[in-house]
């Protein structure tokens, strides 16, 4: 048929023309490549669209000093064809981000069809969604969502301008290119609800009676802007008694744009589907992770285990305490396990009252200043202190070395001294030395209004430090804030099929939540009368609904802790233990701003009621 056509054409209108144009080959196709700007890469034009560079596909010169590259001698079909390109970069390439250095691990970048003027990882995420299936509008949605930009910037050169959402680029492209060089497949997921969920980030089990569960529970259903939330749930038994949840979460202060707040399991943490993703977690933290989800249906129990405890892999176990190797059977169907990589992008300033405030009469910034000039003979007690530089944690339990602590005195003109004191095995600091000097910088935190202190130019000495001080000036004092410096890990997390499966083994309870979080989540205050009364200053529900506090008598004496639940549809109950209150039940309702109900005692026959506001 097709040399019937030919033929046709050949001697129609006489013409004497053979049917056939030969079409110059003038034209190019021109861009960069880059995450840093690469140097020795080659791109070429993926014209049969196997995401390979195959012989004979029309193919660049190696990328200049600055990424650039140019295809030449390409005809106006090959341009037009609506192939993508595909950027090859050896283990020899250098990033001009380090410049100098090779790169190490080859990997490659891509970008859809007629979008070759930036080539990188941003770009390979749109290709990676093409390939998908995708079509490039769906994908360029889909990773906008994902990355929490723009679709219109996902084309950036992000290297050239910090403006815009091309900071936000910036900071997830390291973990686009380590998943890449890592061999991991990248996942681009446009924004969709399914079933409810949750992964087992820490399992510290003793027995039955004694243990430790943190998990990562979320409804799984999207926001208008694409993100999933979920919240960090916290249950522990210490001896059969559940432990208030209050004591399982840190008692620290994060400054926010709506003032200081503390974090427990009532608070929402966003995050975006895919791989990468961006999640938050807390007030201020930001993290770009991969995620590689296995599916481990029918695999034993005790080998998912033992990949979750393997630390040749992951930076932690997530599963402690537990003898994978006496574990039994078999993962049911819709168990995985998910290896998740995350590195923090922003960090928050916060304090602990707890951890104290400086003295001698210091309340304000400047009177911290003037409290501690540059001393003639540097001592603890003429400097402030910046934190310890070394102490059993940071050494960690096999690697031996000096435990030091790092102080700080003011100069003029904002100039800081920094010293190392060591530390002697009664705490007493002694040998104080000056290591360098920097500047302290005076600003203002998150909420607008609180006076901080940060600092600059810290001697190298400090690497090993896990946080930066900051002096934190409220309610009088001047506190000894943080900031934690940018981490990154890998752990491998259960899901919750799985999980219920290692929870059946090991004779514990699974957690167990309502299709969507607590509308009664957040933290009460409650007091009780009858044959005995008090107060609970503190009861939290969560996100899944569990109830958990403390409470006073102030008839009978002594405190206990409440836990149980409460249902999607407000329904109550409790239990009480320890002290004379132990064994104590309380059933009643709440509504989403108030509580009652009864409470009784079957072993005294003391009863009454309760009641509950929510501030």
């Amino acid at each position: 048929m097709a040399a019937a056509v030919l033929s046709f054409a050949g001697c129609g209108g006489g013409g004497g023309s053979s049917g056939t144009t030969t079409q110059p080959a003038n034209q190019s196709v021109s861009g960069v490549v880059i995450d840093g700007p690469i140097q020795g890469a080659t791109v070429c034009l993926d014209l049969n669209k196997n995401g390979a560079c195959d012989a004979g596909e029309p193919t660049s010169t190696s990328t200049d000093a600055q990424g650039n590259y140019t295809i030449g001698g390409l005809t106006a079909d090959q341009v037009n064809s609506g192939a993508p390109l595909i950027a090859v970069i050896p283990a020899t390439a250098i990033d001009a981000s380090n410049p100098g250095v090779a790169i190490g691990t080859a990997y490659t970048l891509t970008a859809p069809a007629g979008k070759g003027a930036v080539i990188s990882p941003i770009t390979t995420l749109v290709q990676t969604g093409v390939a998908q299936g995708m079509t490039q509008a769906e994908a360029e949605a889909a990773v906008a969502a994902q990355l929490q930009v723009a679709a219109t910037s996902l084309y950036n050169n992000y290297v050239a301008s910090s403006s815009g959402d091309n900071a936000a680029l910036v900071a997830v492209v390291p973990t686009i290119v380590s998943s890449l060089q890592a061999g991991e497949t990248l996942v681009v997921s446009a924004p969709v609800a399914s079933a409810p969920n949750y992964w087992a980030r820490q399992l510290d089990f003793t027995d039955t009676s004694n243990y430790y569960l943190r998990y990562y529970y979320t409804p799984n259903v999207p926001d208008s802007n694409g993100t999933y939330t979920y919240y960090d749930e916290r249950i522990k038994l210490s001896n059969g008694s559940p432990v208030a949840s209050s004591s399982l979460y840190d008692t620290a202060l994060y400054a926010t744009a709506s003032g200081w707040k503390s974090f427990n399991g009532a608070t929402p943490n966003t995050s975006t589907g895919g791989s990468p993703s961006v999640s938050t977690w807390g007030y201020g933290y930001v993290y770009s992770s991969t995620r590689v989800e296995t599916d481990v249906s029918g695999m034993p129990i005790s080998e998912v285990v033992a990949m979750a405890q393997n630390t040749t892999v992951n930076t932690f176990s997530t599963i402690n305490g537990v003898n994978a190797s006496a574990l039994t059977g078999t993962m049911p169907a819709g168990a995985k396990i998910r290896k998740h990589t995350g590195v923090s992008t922003a960090t928050p300033v916060a304090y602990r009252v707890s951890d104290g405030y400086v003295g001698s009469g210091v309340t304000t910034l400047a009177g911290l200043v003037a409290a501690f000039p540059v001393p003639a003979t540097p001592t603890a007690s003429n400097t402030a202190s910046m934190g310890w530089l070394h102490n059993n944690t940071i050494c960690g339990v096999t690697t031996s070395c000096a435990q030091e602590r790092l102080r700080v005195a003011f100069g003029a003109s904002n100039a800081a001294t920094y010293y190392l004191c060591d530390i002697s095995s009664t705490g007493a600091q002694t040998n104080c030395g000056a290591i360098g000097t920097g500047t302290y910088v005076l600003g203002t935190a998150a909420d607008g209004s609180t006076p901080i202190m940060k600092f600059a130019g810290l001697p190298d000495a400090t690497s090993v430090q896990t946080f930066t001080r900051v002096f934190v000036e409220r309610s009088g004092h001047v506190y000894y804030g943080w900031q934690l410096k940018s981490d990154n890990s890998t752990t491998t997390r259960l899901n919750k099929v799985a999980f219920e499966a290692l929870a059946a083994q090991l004779g514990i309870a699974a957690p167990t939540f309502s299709d969507s979080p607590s509308v009664y989540a957040g933290t009460w205050s409650a007091s009780y009368t009858g044959s005995d009364a008090g107060s609970c200053s503190a009861v939290a529900i969560d996100a899944v609904g569990h109830v958990s506090g403390s409470c006073t008598s102030t008839g009978l004496g002594g405190s206990f802790v409440v836990s149980g639940s409460v249902t999607s549809t407000g329904v109550a109950s409790f239990t009480a233990s320890g002290a004379t209150s132990s064994g104590a039940t309380f059933s009643g309702s709440f509504t989403t701003t108030t509580g009652s109900g009864s409470w009784s005692q079957a072993s005294s026959g003391y009863s009454g009621s309760w009641t509950a506001t929510k501030p």
